[in-house]
């Protein structure tokens, strides 16, 4: 079997043969949802966490560091 089949199926079961998770967290993607209560999200760069109560934005500021990222840039707890 080919190296690529095996990289699509370890893909598709979510099984991370080369430990590279982000201890449980995965980028914002436009399936996130914060829910009535928000969501914690993580800042790609310092790393703080910041509560949202909507994604309805394409980049935000960190409060913390003042530095601008996308959406797709910023972390949610899995």
């Amino acid at each position: 079997m080919k190296k690529d089949f095996f990289e699509w199926l370890f893909k598709a079961l979510k099984i991370d043969v080369n430990n590279t998770s982000k201890s449980g967290l995965e980028n914002v993607n436009r399936y996130t949802r914060a829910g009535k209560n928000g969501k914690i999200i993580i800042c790609p760069v310092c790393r703080e966490p910041e509560v949202v109560y909507h994604f309805s934005w394409a980049a935000m500021t960190c409060p913390s560091c003042n530095t601008s990222s996308n959406k797709n840039d910023w972390l949610v707890g899995v």
